[in-house]
């Protein structure tokens, strides 16, 4: 194991805000799911950054 001592796995961090933010189910292309890809995280709409996938994004590379 290199340094970092306490740094977290990319992978890990992208769960976690995956998680953190999970919209439940979704309406995409006018069918009622659980979201699956970015385009349906792309559906669901955010006040701060407009789309949930552009709110992880974002929360991902401040974290990084």
């Amino acid at each position: 194991m290199s340094g970092g001592g306490n740094a977290r796995h990319i992978n890990g961090i992208q769960s976690l805000l995956i998680r953190k933010h999970y919209p439940g189910m979704v309406t995409h292309a006018g069918v009622t799911g659980p979201p699956f890809t970015w385009e349906h995280f792309s559906s669901v709409t955010d006040t701060e950054h407009g789309t949930l996938a552009a709110k992880i994004k974002m929360e991902f590379w401040v974290s990084l």
